[in-house]
């Protein structure tokens, strides 16, 4: 989102490997045993009646309090992933991607894979500022209606006369 960078990134805290492996445990592998987009309803429910997301709330909030106002680094074998301590650090993490932080896990790109290979959203620099204009250009994110969906309604409307 252009206009919303900070003209110095902050680094961010790193967790220490107890931390890292609590986290894990606590807060990603219920989303992930879940399903993180396609849910598993016998899981869900499950963790529901095992409060799971009131440990992971107790988890995220210890996270915070020891490593302060800002997401936190978890370093795990073959990535480092940000993990999101409150509200507002959604907007840091926005507005620094595609750097530092890429949209483009494995996991979403795998998932996209199949039906949206080029997708913006699992496309890093310097592709990904192109795609993103084009999409933003088709999709006239500068109006508060797309073009062609006001010319479809012009056009079901005069169909739907008689």
């Amino acid at each position: 989102m252009p206009g919303h960078r900070s003209a110095m990134v902050i680094p961010l805290p790193t967790a220490s490997i107890l931390d890292t492996g609590l986290a894990v445990q606590d807060v990603l592998l219920p989303v992930v045993a879940e399903g993180v987009i396609l849910r598993r309803p016998r899981l869900t429910h499950l963790a529901e009646r095992l409060h799971v997301d009131d440990r992971a709330l107790r988890r995220v909030r210890r996270l915070r309090d020891r490593y302060g106002d800002s997401p936190v680094l978890l370093r795990l074998p073959g990535r480092t992933v940000a993990l999101v301590t409150a509200p507002e650090d959604v907007r840091r993490l926005l507005d620094e991607t595609p750097e530092p932080f890429s949209a483009a896990t494995a996991e979403k790109v795998g998932a996209l894979r199949h039906f949206q290979p080029h997708a913006v959203l699992v496309t890093d620099p310097p592709l990904r500022t192109l795609r993103r204009e084009l999409n933003e250009h088709a999709l006239d994110t500068h109006q508060p209606c797309i073009g062609t969906a006001v010319r479809c309604s012009v056009s079901f409307a005069r169909s739907s006369t008689p």
